[in-house]
């Protein structure tokens, strides 16, 4: 995988348009985008002060310059709250993206993505601990595409936080239920 774009000069089509594990990043390298099969991965780097790596650290994970390039506006942010053992979700929408990203560092969630369609099917494990990519530290979230199902599994023994942005309003006729 190599970077091959900066996401300050590149469009939604175009980057629909590049192979898969695609890397853009923005000039500043605050945000790395990779384009995967059926959702897009985002980094956002931590801004860790290396006199005191332990102290908190601070994630820009939505910025309108970059990342809105491809994504669109940041519409509606809103937080769920998945139960132990909860399954939510379990749908598609078609006017819109979004993005989720989970706010525990101790927790995850499972997401399973199916192309209604083709029944590609992809599941991802998505925690807020911090990863590493080319020697900086950085904060994971997932885009989800339009036309795209999701469900949302939390295998955890508590309640976990998972932040979501969509690029565009939330409207109950465009709540496809979807069996997975």
């Amino acid at each position: 995988m190599s970077i091959i774009s900066f996401l300050e000069n590149i469009s939604t089509e175009e980057f629909q348009n590049l192979p898969t594990d695609s890397i853009i990043k923005s000039q500043d390298d605050k945000m790395i985008v990779i384009k995967r099969n059926l959702y897009w991965e985002i980094l956002c780097r931590a801004n860790i002060k290396p006199e005191n790596p332990n102290s908190r650290y601070l994630c820009v994970t939505y910025n309108e310059n970059y990342l809105g390039k491809i994504f669109g506006r940041a519409i509606n942010m809103y937080t769920n709250f998945v139960a132990e053992d909860d399954m939510i979700a379990k749908h598609y929408h078609k006017k819109f993206k979004e993005i989720f990203r989970v706010e525990s560092l101790r927790s995850s969630l499972i997401i399973t993505l199916e192309n209604p369609e083709t029944k590609e099917r992809t599941e991802i494990e998505l925690d807020g601990k911090l990863v590493e990519f080319e020697e900086q530290k950085y904060l994971r979230e997932i885009i989800i595409l339009e036309d795209i199902a999701h469900k949302v599994f939390n295998p955890n023994q508590e309640r976990t936080a998972v932040s979501v942005i969509t690029s565009g309003q939330h409207e109950d006729d465009d709540v496809f239920a979807y069996e997975m």
